[in-house]
Order: structure tokens, then C-alpha cells, then sequence
């Protein structure tokens, strides 16, 4: 699936980010980024890469407003076909998103609830646990760079979804 860290420090959003994918028992090195800019937004993505292809400039024009991006976002993955219907006819992404915007980073779940989380950092994907205790035991370390390459790294240790090499973006607070 992945593994996608966000750090939110003096108003500016770091992000890092394995770079496999991961396809049953099939492992590829991906040229393209699950990091990326789009506007005034910068975007990680863990899951179906079509879902978070689709979010990319050539193909998304994202809303101004950071509260209305789940819905324009439900809305282009319904138009490129990137939705799974439950059991109960309710729609589905199976991608969750982080955003940075304006000095913060947001996440997008698989039912498209937008939330900020209440620390200064995040992460999403198989990878999550391994990331989320480094970037906790890390808190105190003032580099976060050196923060997200040790969380990825430990999600690339423990979790056979994550691998590859470290793609790293940081979205500075007046862009």
C-alpha cells in the first residue's frame, strides 16, 4: 500500500514517502511520485495509484477552498471511475489523502471526512504504526527531515507494503 508521513513545523508541511507498489505478490519501483504539488496544495497519497493519478494537475483542478476539496475530489474519482460501492450502496475510495495547505496538513479518509490531526505530524498507508511510533518518539528532534527519513524508514523495516526509496516535499507556509 505505502506509507506517506506529514510534519506540520513553523507553518511550513514536510512529506516523505516509499516509493514502491505493490500489487499482490508483485513489486514495482515506481518512477512517479505519491507526492506531489497541485495548485496551492501539496499531495500524498497510499493506495490505489490510479486514485491518486487522478488527483495530479493534467487531470484535477482543485477547489480554493481546502473544506471543499472532498467533495470535488469524490467528484473527479466518480467521473474516472476510482469509486468502489459497500455492501450498503455507499461509495468508497480505497485511497486516503494527505494534504498540505496553507501551513497545515489535512487527510482525506476512504470516505472522503476531511480532518486535521491534533500533533504536528501523520501518516497513512500499511505503514502507518511504524511511522506514527518514530514520529512520536522523534517529537522533540527540531529536523524534520531527519524525523520522516527514520518513520519511513522504520515503515520500509517492519512492513512488506513499503519500500523503495525516500521521496521527500515540503510545502513552505506562504506558498
Amino acid at each position: 500500500m505505502s506509507c506517506i508521513c506529514a510534519i506540520v513545523q513553523d507553518d511550513n508541511v514536510f512529506m516523505a514517502a516509499d516509493t514502491i507498489g505493490v500489487a499482490d505478490t508483485y513489486i514495482a519501483q515506481r518512477k512517479d511520485p505519491k507526492i506531489f504539488r497541485n495548485g496551492p496544495y501539496l499531495i500524498g497519497y497510499a493506495g490505489s495509484v490510479r486514485a491518486g493519478q487522478v488527483l495530479q494537475p493534467r487531470f484535477f483542478k482543485p477547489p480554493d477552498d481546502i473544506e471543499d476539496f472532498p467533495d470535488a475530489m469524490r467528484e473527479q474519482y466518480i467521473e474516472k471511475g476510482c469509486l468502489t460501492m459497500n455492501d450498503q450502496g455507499a461509495s468508497r475510495c480505497e485511497t486516503m489523502v494527505l494534504i498540505g495547505f496553507k501551513g497545515k496538513c489535512y487527510y482525506i479518509m476512504v470516505d472522503f471526512q476531511l480532518g486535521e490531526n491534533s500533533e504536528d505530524f501523520i501518516s497513512i498507508g500499511s505503514g502507518e504504526p511504524y511511522a506514527l511510533a518514530v514520529l512520536y518518539h522523534t517529537r522533540n528532534e527540531k529536523d524534520p527531515i531527519y524525523r520522516l527519513k527514520s518513520a519511513i524508514k522504520a515503515a520500509i523495516y517492519f512492513c512488506t507494503e513499503v519500500g523503495g526509496e525516500i521521496q521527500f516535499e515540503c510545502l513552505m507556509g506562504e506558498e
